[in-house]
């Protein structure tokens, strides 16, 4: 996403929003919903199966998060179908449907990871450091929606969208890393 940013002479990461990138004034709307949006959200599924496999029947904490982690990744991939319009300030249907659908994912991964910390608190495997990790990724990511809607911020809200979406990866990537670690000690 930041290459894509990168390439696009006048996009500013700190103050325009992800979905721009993905947006019908783009040169790189194509990349950015099949690669970008709906990339993520299949690799999403992919880990929410893994999740499934691994934790889903050990508590209700767990058997929440993966249905959370099921609606993000699937709205994910259904957000990439509808690019936003410019400067995604929503004129067109097309425009409406792709805010509509972009945020039960901004709300469902934060709360997956909210979940699996509980979760893992009930789980003698777990060090507490997990629930605490868990705890302050995925509030830090939903806290984010709040910022970003309150007007305040509207100079940075690119920034705060790519913390909450890092908050969600960063927790998905030391999950698989503890995960795998686990398997082959």
């Amino acid at each position: 996403m930041e290459t894509l940013a990168a390439l696009w002479t006048g996009y500013d990461s700190i103050i325009q929003h992800m979905s721009e990138l993905g947006g019908v004034e783009s040169p790189y709307m194509t990349i950015m919903n099949v690669a970008g949006f709906m990339g993520v959200g299949i690799l999403i599924l992919i880990f929410s199966y893994g999740f499934f496999t691994v934790e889903f029947t050990k508590n209700t904490w767990y058997k929440l998060a993966t249905v959370f982690l099921w609606i993000a990744g699937i709205f994910m991939v259904i957000v990439g179908f509808f690019p936003c319009d410019a400067g995604c300030i929503d004129v067109t249907t097309t425009g409406q449907l792709h805010s509509l659908t972009s945020i039960p994912q901004s709300i469902a991964l934060p709360l997956a990871i909210v979940f699996a910390a509980f979760g893992h608190q009930m789980e003698t495997v777990w060090n507490k450091s997990w629930f605490g990790i868990s705890l302050v990724l995925g509030f830090g990511s939903l806290l984010m929606g709040p910022l970003m809607s309150s007007g305040q911020y509207d100079a940075y809200v690119g920034l705060l969208q790519r913390i909450g979406i890092g908050f969600c990866l960063l927790w998905i990537g030391f999950y698989s890393v503890r995960q795998l670690k686990s398997k082959n000690p």
